[in-house]
């Protein structure tokens, strides 16, 4: 009886004695971070410092997730049909060990979470151990490509709105370099291209801002900057006549008559205080005027000696009043075509030819009169000779 009592308080008692199996159960994915349409492969693992002969768990995903080609790792035996995985082995498992993988795509622009409920596990002794569900968040790529700033020097760019890619705008004269500062509306996203400090000219720079979204596409801002010009004209006039000066143009010209030979150049710049002509390029008096044309240059720099050069075209007439056609009398004249020469030479030759071919019969016919001229002779001399012969025979 008493062996009896002892037996039933161990069988009782045993359970208390039971080790529990310290395992733990992870998803890993080769991407986090998915497009819209965009897919991943995942893997589930467990870890354990025991011995595990048997599990079983759920697998499921949010809505915006679409789960595809779950296969049970070929140690197991067992299946994981519609997200169910019962899976058993003949040789306890140890250590960190496969158990399933599968794939996951984004359907949706909205965060997903792929989760595993359910989850057990028994150890070599068949002693079934519930562990606690776990899951793994799928965040979504932004498309986001737009800037919610844009400034030159610390000011907000005139006109500015997130979906206008492009703009326009002036800056003082004096300035020489500007400030561009692009501000992202997405933190993901990346903004490339001209931004910082840069250096502009006068008149029109321009500049292109791009930001990428953290899906791969681009959105270009384009950025014109224009420089107000300071050395330009404000009026120009050729021996006392004005020649009408239009911004952005600077070459111009001008006609003058056979008997004028010198031209007073009078000018005047737009903005004296931050422009000046360079030196013997200013208002002067051209003289000795060749026929044709004669360029005038008028040069004006600014204070960092940057120069904008105008050029007056001067076309003095020739003595018959006309203007002539050789732009520049300086320019040496064109080489003779040896084609052309060929032509010459062939054509002074052909009569020569023709003289030749003419004077060749009449040698022929010289020949042939002089031919016919002695036969007669000799036809006459045999005449006189047979009369001859007659009379002799005659008197013998």
């Amino acid at each position: 009886m008493k062996k009896n009592i002892c037996l039933l308080i161990i069988i009782l008692l045993l359970p208390f004695y039971v080790k529990a199996l310290d395992i733990e159960t992870s998803i890993n994915c080769d991407n986090n971070n998915l497009a819209v349409n965009g897919m991943t492969n995942c893997t589930i693992k467990a870890t354990t410092n025991g011995q595990v002969s048997a599990l079983s768990m759920k697998l499921s995903a949010s809505d915006s997730l679409l789960l595809s080609d779950l296969v049970t790792d070929s140690s197991w035996q067992g299946n994981g049909e519609n997200g169910e995985i019962a899976l058993y082995t003949d040789v306890n498992k140890t250590g960190t060990f496969n158990i399933a993988t599968f794939k996951l795509k984004l359907v949706q622009k909205n965060a997903g979470v792929v989760s595993l409920n359910n989850i057990m596990y028994s150890d070599n002794n068949f002693v079934e151990f519930k562990k606690d569900s776990i899951s793994k968040n799928i965040n979504v790529l932004s498309d986001v490509n737009i800037l919610s700033s844009l400034k030159i020097n610390g000011n907000v760019v005139e006109g500015f709105s997130s979906n206008k890619n492009d703009y326009v705008i002036q800056v003082d004269s004096s300035l020489s370099s500007v400030n561009i500062e692009a501000v992202k509306s997405d933190t993901s996203s990346k903004v490339t291209g001209d931004v910082g400090t840069k250096n502009i000219n006068y008149g029109e720079n321009k500049f292109n801002i791009v930001v990428i979204s953290e899906t791969g596409v681009t959105n270009t801002y384009h950025l014109q900057i224009n420089r107000l010009e300071v050395r330009y004209l404000k009026s120009l006039k050729i021996n006392g006549t004005g020649i009408a000066l239009k911004k952005g143009t600077y070459q111009y010209s001008f006609q003058v008559e056979d008997e004028v030979t010198s031209v007073i150049i009078e000018s005047e710049i737009e903005n004296t205080n931050l422009a000046s002509y360079v030196s013997g390029y200013g208002n002067r008096t051209i003289d000795n005027l060749k026929e044709g044309n004669n360029e005038v240059q008028i040069q004006v720099k600014d204070k960092d000696d940057k120069i904008l050069t105008y050029k007056i075209t001067i076309n003095r007439k020739n003595e018959q009043g006309e203007t002539p056609t050789q732009d520049n009398p300086d320019t040496p004249e064109p080489t003779e075509d040896p084609t052309e020469t060929q032509k010459v030479e062939d054509e002074t030759e052909q009569p020569k030819s023709e003289e030749q071919s003419v004077k060749n019969p009449k040698t022929g016919n010289f020949i042939t009169v002089g031919l016919v001229v002695m036969v007669v002779v000799l036809a006459v001399l045999c005449m006189i000779l047979a009369n001859k012969c007659n009379k002799l025979s005659k008197i013998d």
